[in-house]
């Protein structure tokens, strides 16, 4: 192909006192096969190593370059400045604790080029969850392989959408939609607006790998501050040119739902890792909403005993903890994937499609594996204000929204 058919890419990756997990990124998108990219590291000022990893990064790849706020501007506003640096015709976003597949941007450019009016790429993210070993595939239903008009999926979209690390966009995109919008879920309204504007092509093939894990932005924020961000999303879709209505009261009515999923989630993660304040924060937010099923509200009495009787509220944990290792084990066959595994495991997908594949995967291309170029490390608890995201990958839910 000539040079006018292999667009460079920029892949945005903010970031914030995670050096060594930087490193990793930044490798998976070195190790790309397609090779017309740059990488655009944005510090948050972190005041660490950072700048010492990208430098030596960066003098072995020119295609890495760098820069730094001399004071922490928080999540959005560093996405925001990564996403005004961009001078290429595509961009990605990339957290700084997660990864790209090897054949992300070649296979995203193949489908564009067959679906040339399509403003954007979506294809699947692994989500990896670090603490339990176990991973699964985010989205499946409702999608299918093609390309979908612009404002036909504005809901699915905020429904069972796609995580933007393995969205590829059109510099177009940015250029429409305008900057952020200043509210933590700022990436399911760029996506919900990107939909309502623009045609995209999906390939239901595994692009990325998300980390999930205890401490993200996702977990930092109260019952209260989910609502606000929920209803700034509602409100700013429903005044969006391209959604009727009719699809922004339903898209309110997901949001709602949303945040009663993301508070039980909660309650079940914190009461297993004594983070009691989370615990209670759930545990009253569900109340309110008569949402505490038999099995949350053993779980509220066994917390109130945490004082008075700490070895019952163990041994309950414990119970827990054990029932769920059992169901993961019987699920991947007694074994705990680790990330080096993921990688082997979908890294293969693409690379053994071939030029025409935009389709989805066959069962059997997910036994295949090939050894990763990305040198993996263990995933860092330390907090993290790098990214933006603050919902929780959830698995797809049965029914879909009206087409």
């Amino acid at each position: 192909m000539s040079a006018v058919d292999d667009p460079q890419i920029t892949t945005v990756i903010p970031t914030f006192r995670r050096p060594r997990l930087l490193r990793r990124a930044v490798e998976s998108v070195l190790a790309q096969t397609y090779p017309h990219l740059e990488v655009a590291v944005v510090d948050n000022a972190s005041g660490d190593e950072t700048s010492e990893v990208v430098a030596d990064l960066a003098r072995r790849d020119p295609r890495v370059r760098y820069s730094c706020h001399s004071e922490n501007l928080g999540p959005v506003a560093n996405f925001q400045a990564g996403m005004d640096s961009v001078t290429t015709p595509y961009f990605s976003f990339l957290c700084d604790d997660d990864l790209l597949l090897p054949d992300f941007y070649r296979h995203a450019l193949e489908c564009i080029r067959r679906e040339p009016r399509a403003g954007f790429f979506c294809g699947q993210t692994v989500i990896y969850d670090s603490e339990l070993g176990s991973h699964y595939v985010k989205p499946t239903r409702p999608w299918s392989n093609g390309l979908y008009e612009a404002g036909r999926t504005t809901a699915r979209m905020v429904d069972a959408g796609f995580i933007w690390t393995a969205v590829l966009f059109a510099l177009e995109v940015r250029e429409r939609l305008g900057p952020f919008e200043g509210v933590s879920i700022v990436d399911t309204l760029f996506m919900a607006k990107a939909a309502a504007q623009f045609p995209f092509v999906v390939s239901l093939a595994p692009c990325a790998v998300r980390t999930s894990w205890r401490g993200r932005i996702f977990d930092t924020l109260s019952a209260d501050q989910f609502a606000e961000a929920y209803r700034i999303t509602a409100e700013r879709l429903a005044r969006f040119p391209g959604v009727p209505a009719s699809e922004a009261r339903f898209i309110a009515a997901i949001l709602e739902r949303k945040r009663q999923g993301i508070m039980s989630q909660r309650l079940r993660s914190s009461f297993l890792s004594g983070d009691w304040d989370s615990f209670d924060q759930a545990a009253e937010f569900l109340s309110r909403q008569g949402r505490l099923t038999w099995g949350k509200k053993m779980r509220v009495f066994v917390a109130k005993q945490r004082k008075n009787n700490p070895a019952m509220v163990r041994a309950v944990q414990g119970l827990l903890r054990g029932q769920r290792f059992l169901r993961l084990a019987r699920r991947k066959g007694g074994s705990v994937a680790t990330m080096e595994g993921i990688v082997q495991r979908y890294g293969a997908v693409l690379s053994d499609r071939g030029p025409s594949g935009c389709g989805a995967a066959n069962p059997g291309e997910l036994e295949a594996g090939r050894p990763s170029p990305v040198q993996l490390v263990p995933l860092s608890r330390a907090p993290n204000a790098a990214c933006g995201s603050a919902i929780a990958p959830a698995r797809p839910r049965k029914g879909r929204p009206p087409k």
